[in-house]
């Protein structure tokens, strides 16, 4: 399994194929659980994805050349000027993170190993005359790890910026950053107190105590300012994700191991039915092909009936019964009666010499395929529900193994059954 987006999938893909094995009560419970692990708020990857957002002018693509130490984002002081999104990704980015990348339809990419494990995604200007500027950023938010919202000491008390963007978006506040650009234009003291002044306005917004970085990404005079604080705290956020995200693959081996035990599955999902129906049917098929008799049918019911209990057990209680329903003792008395009908009129025709036309269609089934067609078929498709859920579980389960040991190098990943 390539990354964590697989893993949910395969979730999600166990919890749909549990339909008709699991008992409705359960299916409901693991399908909320199944669904807290997809709308964790942010990329379930193990990437870190930070949208960079921010009025016309409030220095994103600054910011992004100053942590990447290259110009890589383009700058300009016309409006708009970031037309289009651009992403700074890490080098062999995981398949989910471009997955992500290709649905919020940033389509500029960059690769970089200064922060592995971070993507930075510049967005358009927020303030921007062209309104699918506004739509575009509204879309991208709800989808990432954090945004890092950029200020600058000329407009950061703009109501529109305040009011139709940031006071919405609050519900969201545990993903934001916040910084204030361009401090080098101010005397040390007006930093201070515009610092201030701007926590006092995100307070106002929803935002109480934000962690707000003090920067000049592009100076006038000088290398930048503030942004080694910004890389060291994306550091420690990556750190957290992969905390986050180590749970979040926890979470869904306890979701599949008790998936796994409502559906009879965790130690496998197979029952050997190919070989021993096969074996069955040999025999009743040898019983009702001799000579007609109670005995014989007895014999035959006897072999079936057997195997039915003994799979009904084996499958667990919950799908035994299921079974049990469809291979009643009459349903099985009806099929050994065609089989042994069958296994009659097939010697009667061998003795009038009469088999080789019947039905034009080549020989008479016999008395085997008949069993095949009556219960062999059947079971075969009443446990298919069940052998393949059990080896989705069992894909998934492996597959967060993996994942966990790549998350932890050299340290042995967890049995999970």
């Amino acid at each position: 399994m390539r990354d964590v987006v697989e893993l949910v999938d395969a979730v999600d893909l166990a919890i749909g194929r549990a339909g008709s094995v699991v008992v409705p009560e359960a299916i409901a419970e693991l399908t909320a659980r199944a669904a807290s692990l997809r709308n964790r708020r942010g990329f379930i990857g193990e990437s870190l994805v930070i949208a960079v957002a921010g009025g016309t002018g409030s220095g994103k693509s600054s910011l992004v050349n100053a942590v990447a130490g290259e110009p890589i984002a383009s700058v300009s002081h016309f409006r708009p000027h970031t037309d289009e999104p651009l992403a700074w990704i890490p080098e062999n980015a995981e398949p989910g993170l471009l997955l992500l990348i290709d649905e919020l339809e940033v389509w500029q990419r960059i690769s970089q190993t200064v922060l592995r494990g971070v993507a930075l995604v510049d967005l358009p200007d927020m303030d921007s005359i062209a309104q699918w500027h506004r739509r575009t950023v509204e879309e991208l938010l709800p989808k990432v790890d954090g945004v890092l919202w950029m200020l600058d000491p000329e407009k950061y008390r703009d109501e529109m910026l305040h009011n139709q963007f940031l006071r919405p978006l609050s519900e969201y506040r545990r993903q934001f950053l916040f910084v204030l650009n361009k401090i080098d234009r101010l005397a040390d003291d007006d930093v201070k107190l515009v610092a201030a002044d701007l926590r006092e306005a995100l307070a106002e917004d929803g935002f109480p105590d934000p962690d707000l970085f003090l920067m000049a990404a592009d100076p006038e005079h000088g290398p930048p300012r503030g942004v080694d604080q910004l890389v060291e705290h994306l550091r420690l956020e990556l750190d957290a994700k992969r905390l986050a995200t180590d749970k979040l693959i926890t979470d869904a081996e306890h979701l599949l191991r008790s998936l796994g035990g409502a559906a009879g599955v965790w130690e496998g999902g197979g029952v050997g039915l190919a070989q021993r129906w096969e074996r069955v049917r040999g025999h009743a098929a040898e019983e009702l092909g001799k000579a007609p008799s109670a005995a014989g049918r007895e014999e035959a019911l006897c072999h079936i009936e057997d195997l039915v209990a003994a799979l009904a057990v084996e499958v667990g209680e919950g799908y035994g019964a299921r079974v049990r329903a469809r291979m009643t003792t009459e349903r099985i008395e009806s099929a050994v009666d065609a089989a042994a009908e069958r296994a009659r009129a097939r010697a009667e025709s061998r003795r009038t010499r009469r088999w080789r036309r019947s039905a034009g269609n080549g020989a008479m089934p016999d008395a085997a395929a008949v069993l095949e067609e009556e219960i062999g078929r059947p079971l075969r498709d009443l446990l298919w529900d069940r052998a393949r859920l059990g080896a989705t579980i069992a894909f998934a389960s492996v597959g967060a193994r993996q994942l966990r040991a790549r998350l932890t190098p050299g340290e042995p990943p967890e049995a999970t059954g």
